[in-house]
């Protein structure tokens, strides 16, 4: 089964601002790399939504939130979140 992947405002921000940082200090290329291997990893939540380690301690209307670690970007990740 294939989920959607819905990303939160401030989640879509980060991401941005994350792809602009790296746009500004390495180049393109490297913006370009950086945010193809945050999309493929991001892509497969589509089919693992529970990929991850849980975040203790952290719920999300009433459910558990997971993270998954990109180099230094950690993505949190509300599984209930994919349709």
């Amino acid at each position: 089964m294939v989920f959607e992947i819905e990303w939160l405002r401030g989640a879509q921000r980060e991401l941005d601002a994350e792809i602009e940082y790296v746009l500004g200090r390495f180049g393109f290329s490297a913006a370009r790399k950086t945010y193809r291997r945050i999309m493929d990893n991001v892509e497969q939540l589509a089919t693992f939504p529970y990929i991850g380690a849980q975040h203790e301690g952290v719920t999300y209307n009433g459910c558990e939130v997971r993270k998954i670690i990109i180099r230094q970007v950690t993505f949190f990740i509300h599984p209930s979140l994919t349709r």
